[in-house]
């Protein structure tokens, strides 16, 4: 199967085969790749060590770009909550947000930011003919304030045409779900609900008097299933945290049992934790121990297929190491050497999507700390300031790309900057790899593709990067 890439403008063609055999040989920390085909066979030489440019820059036109071709939206519509979960990223452990005050988004100030965007997605930097935009609803509990959920809904289907369609997502942990499921279902909402496990699993997620909540979600998941089985099956997704009272074999154990679903794992997150807190969190994120149940373990790795933890560790080496991936057109058109990379896998700014929270600040994602803004609306207008953005960005890469040229990992980096602690100052990263913990990494890699030669081919045909 031979790929053709075609950039008009320069009347450039290339040509991109994936039907070869690829020879991978490792010594040390330098792999050797060869591609073969009709007896002709081509090597390249891939070492940790060789010259990787981390001088990259990021431009207002970059930012711009993203913007113009926006495909998320995300509100953060109300800090307020009914629940009270122990390890909740707003709660007692974290520092890296605004002061919760039971306080509701401006309604007015998010259509502005939606008109400024649509604006961008009509200008001449849009480069698809129809875009599907997703509306993204967070809170606190999103549930809380349907009023603006509703408002929002409105106000966009009027205002999409063929250009741009609007659809929408919601994040919530399902106590009032029943209540609004007609209107979710009317618009076809993509529904993600909070669900730890079992209810031993999710005993951190309470309300605020101490109650469980488990008995209220597990009714509310069982009633769609039953009722509104088509919709539960294509559009409810159910994300469970990861912490010592559950591990990925009791989550996948009861909710793939319980509803037929496959959850979306998640691990607590480290950024943002109070120094006095430390301790108390380190013991909350330790899983429990997994039982040795090879029939659990064997269904589990069978059902998630390429998505178990082995094989999306695998993905990672294959893909940079297979010689048929590229991280940008820049990548694909001039040779490595002389490449310029930007430093760790943080995503350019807004091209994943945009978030606004409930203090009218501007962030590339909901994940990460309010104080990492990017712009806010002021009164009637939307406040981004292209150049500073950028010049933003260019200072954090150039306060990390000296501790990141020394890291093995650096080729295939998984980490997102805003997770590194003093980011633009003295930044600490806590996955550096040297060349041990680099060498170990290669081994177990190697050691899976000879005993699972098929998973190299599947993983190049079936993964899907975004």
């Amino acid at each position: 199967m031979n790929y053709n890439l075609i950039q008009n403008n320069n009347d450039i063609s290339i040509q991109v085969e994936k039907e070869y055999d690829l020879i991978i040989r490792k010594n040390n920390a330098d792999i050797t790749i060869c591609k073969r085909k009709n007896n002709s066979c081509y090597c390249d030489i891939n070492n940790a060590n060789y010259s990787y440019s981390l001088n990259g820059q990021i431009s207002a036109v970059d930012v711009n770009h993203s913007l113009a071709n926006i495909r998320h939206i995300g509100f953060e519509i109300t800090d307020s909550c009914n629940l009270d979960c122990v390890y909740c990223i707003y709660g007692k452990f974290y520092h890296n947000h605004d002061v919760r005050s039971n306080k509701k988004i401006d309604p007015k100030k998010a259509k502005l930011l939606i008109d400024y965007l649509v604006d961008k997605l009509d200008s001449s930097a849009n480069i698809s003919p129809k875009n599907e935009v997703f509306i993204s609803f967070y809170g606190g509990e999103p549930l809380l304030n349907m009023k603006f959920i509703k408002d929002i809904v409105d106000y966009t289907q009027k205002i999409q045409n063929s250009h741009v369609l609007f659809k929408y997502m919601i994040t919530t942990n399902a106590i009032y779900l029943k209540k609004h499921l007609d209107f979710i279902i009317k618009y076809s909402f993509i529904v993600t609900v909070s669900l730890d496990g079992s209810e031993k699993n999710d005993a951190y997620r309470n309300f605020q008097n101490g109650n469980p909540s488990f008995k209220i979600v597990y009714d509310t998941l069982k009633y769609i299933q039953k009722y509104h089985y088509d919709y539960f099956d294509s559009c409810l997704q159910i994300n469970s945290v990861i912490h010592n009272l559950n591990n990925q074999q009791e989550i996948f154990s009861f909710i793939y049992h319980e509803f037929g679903k496959i959850p979306n794992f998640s691990m607590l997150n480290y950024t943002g934790v109070r120094s006095s807190m430390i301790n108390d969190f380190n013991i909350m994120a330790h899983p429990k121990l997994e039982k040795m149940d090879n029939n659990i373990n064997e269904e589990m790795n069978k059902i998630l297929d390429l998505e178990s933890n082995d094989i999306k560790k695998l993905q990672s080496f294959v893909f940079h190491y297979s010689g048929n991936v590229y991280e940008n057109y820049n990548d694909l058109l001039i040779n490595k050497g002389g490449v310029e990379h930007l430093p760790t896998s943080t995503c350019l700014p807004f091209s994943r999507r945009i978030f606004m929270t409930v203090n009218n600040k501007i962030l590339p994602c909901e994940r990460i700390g309010h104080e990492f803004a990017l712009g806010e609306i002021e009164n009637s207008r939307v406040n981004i300031d292209l150049e500073n953005i950028a010049f933003k960005y260019n200072n954090y890469y150039n306060s990390i790309k000296s501790l990141c040229a020394n890291c093995f990992y650096k080729m295939h980096c998984l980490m997102c900057m805003f997770d590194i602690s003093n980011i633009g100052e003295n930044p600490i990263c806590e996955r550096m790899a040297d060349k041990q913990k680099f060498k170990e990494y290669l081994n177990d890699s190697m050691r899976i593709l000879a005993k699972r030669s098929e998973l190299y081919k599947r993983i190049m045909n079936e993964i899907i990067l975004v």
